[in-house]
């Protein structure tokens, strides 16, 4: 299985050259998504373009994602969901916990959003 990693300064996104996130390859994404995070990359976008179906370990592995980004204080976004992929997020009740959207550019742009947000957090004189 092929994973492509396009890193920016801001962001990592990472996309899977494969339609199944299952159990059998889920191991080495993980893997591969913790290093870019462990690299210092807290603002990841995860392109499921090639991805038709998941699983439960698919799942968990997205979760994971999700949890450490946020423990960065970054976000994790996952983007161009299959309509069979929505459909499981939906089922599991996990479509409200991840940050979905449509495109990498409008992921792009929530990065830089959120970015935004939190610099004006740390300048806001009462927050300290």
């Amino acid at each position: 299985m092929k994973i492509s990693i396009d890193k920016s300064e801001q962001y990592a996104i990472f996309e899977v050259a494969t339609d199944k996130l299952v159990q059998a390859n889920c191991t080495k994404v993980k893997s591969e998504l913790v290093v870019l995070q462990a690299e210092g990359f807290r603002n990841i976008i995860f392109d499921a373009r090639n991805i038709e179906s998941l699983d439960a370990d698919g799942a968990e592995v997205l979760l994971v994602l999700h949890r450490l980004c946020t423990e960065a204080d970054g976000i994790f976004i996952f983007v161009n969901a299959s309509d069979s992929v929505d459909q499981f997020l939906r089922m599991a009740q996990l479509h409200d916990v991840l940050n979905q959207l449509p495109t990498v550019a409008e992921a792009i742009d929530a990065v830089f959003l959120s970015e935004i947000e939190a610099q004006l957090k740390l300048e806001d004189p009462g927050n300290a």
